[in-house]
């Protein structure tokens, strides 16, 4: 099973313990599950749906580098939005 199949097949436990990890966080003792999940899910669909995503040998090698377009746009416009930045990066 490739990576993206998987994170498709196990939001759920995969959202248990990125929840689990963000109550370890200082901000997180504090938050409920809505704000410790906030954009979990749709981070982790993103990140799945670009890599089934057909890619060039050109865009393979921008990506690895840090250059691809439409993922790390979402990735940024998530990273305003979500209350632990660190899973951003982490994912990145």
């Amino acid at each position: 099973m490739r990576l993206a199949e998987f994170m498709v097949a196990n939001v759920e436990p995969i959202l248990v313990e990125w929840e689990r990890f963000a109550r370890s966080l200082s901000p997180g003792t504090d938050m409920d599950i809505v704000a410790l999940r906030d954009h979990a899910e749709d981070i982790l669909q993103a990140a799945a749906r670009d890599m089934l995503a057909p890619q060039s040998a050109v865009e393979q090698s921008d990506k690895s580098k840090g250059h691809a377009t439409d993922f790390h746009g979402v990735l940024k416009i998530f990273a305003t939005r979500c209350r632990f930045s660190c899973f951003i990066v982490k994912i990145s």
